[in-house]
């Protein structure tokens, strides 16, 4: 028969696509708090149950914010990313649950959307998100080893079924790397997320495969009623 996932093998895929960097546990508060449940589980996450080959290389720890090959890319362009990260602003957008696709559309309109423009645009990305998640349902995210599917009910366990978190998407749910992934394919732009450090910005980790500048989101850590809060970085 068809091999289960285990919990190990589940925590290693979502570790490559952490935006926080945390180490994912089933006991251990954080993004995504209780992400695959607790070590004795053996039910099969999402609607395939194929185990992964191994664990994902660390996506993280080698790239840049420009280019690449899906999450990968190399070391080359570190050096000149971080001089960068010194002279890029904050656009801040509305903290009104849809600030990732909010941050995105001035991103990619550098910042010039009146705030009705870009409360359109947003709306309009969102809707493009829910439906992308809906068509790439089955698709592996790169080098995870998970369907689009696995990965958003691994990551969230207040929707039972996948259906009802494309229906929320669709409305009013928070944006993260899962859309970011999806949306970067469909737009063929590089989504890079940024943290504050210090009076400059650390980069995080890109989705995305275009050779190109990326769009730049600010993660703010509890920085909204509802916790975490995306702004737009552009150049300054």
């Amino acid at each position: 028969g068809k091999k289960r996932y285990s919990l190990e093998q589940a925590r290693h895929a979502l570790d490559a696509l952490r935006i926080d960097g945390r180490k994912t546990s089933g006991s251990v508060g954080g993004l995504y708090a209780k992400d695959v449940g607790g070590p004795s589980s053996t039910k099969p996450i999402g609607s395939a149950a194929l185990a992964p080959p191994g664990p994902p290389p660390a996506y993280r720890d080698i790239m840049p914010d420009t280019g690449g090959s899906g999450l990968r890319s190399t070391h080359s362009a570190q050096a000149s990313m971080d001089a960068r990260t010194k002279s890029l602003r904050v656009k801040s957008v509305l903290g009104d649950g849809s600030c990732a696709f909010r941050s995105i559309a001035q991103g990619q309109a550098r910042g010039q959307l009146s705030p009705p423009d870009e409360q359109r645009k947003a709306a309009q990305l969102r809707q493009m998100a829910a439906s992308e998640l809906s068509r790439c349902a089955d698709e592996e995210m790169t080098g995870t080893g998970l369907t689009v599917e696995q990965i958003v009910l691994m990551k969230d366990d207040k929707f039972p079924t996948f259906g009802e978190y494309i229906n929320a998407m669709s409305r009013s749910e928070y944006a993260g790397e899962t859309e970011f992934w999806l949306l970067s394919r469909r737009l063929g732009l590089n989504i890079a997320i940024y943290q504050p450090d210090g009076s400059s910005y650390k980069h995080l980790i890109t989705y995305g495969e275009a050779n190109s500048e990326p769009v730049r989101l600010l993660w703010r850590r509890g920085q909204s009623e509802a916790g975490n809060h995306y702004d737009c970085l552009l150049p300054a």
